[in-house]
């Protein structure tokens, strides 16, 4: 059952999307939701499943250098290959795969 990344569990990712799904469609206010999603597939669950829907969605990446990036993935115990980069490639610009359009 115990997964190295919570956001592994179809569960989290399943739970995550309906309250956002539930509070967008219940609230005028902004949302604003502080996460990582290391994995496209998850981020189309979560992200494009709402976008789907008709939520409107904005990304908003906040730079790093990819020292502190993969500083602060080791932190959260994950590789810092977790985007399946080259050696050579910068992680903060594969970070940025998503599509930003609203």
């Amino acid at each position: 059952m115990q997964k190295p990344d919570f956001q592994e569990h179809e569960l989290w990712r399943s739970i995550v999307y309906e309250h956002l799904a539930y509070i967008a469609a219940n609230t005028e206010d902004v949302i604003i939701v502080p996460m990582t999603i290391t994995d496209p597939t998850y981020y189309k669950e979560i992200i494009g499943n709402l976008r789907m829907e008709g939520h409107q969605t904005y990304h908003l990446v906040l730079t790093a250098s990819e020292e502190t990036l993969r500083a602060r993935l080791a932190k959260r115990g994950q590789q810092a290959d977790f985007l399946g980069c080259a050696a050579d490639t910068t992680v903060h610009t594969r970070s940025l795969k998503p599509n930003f359009r609203k």
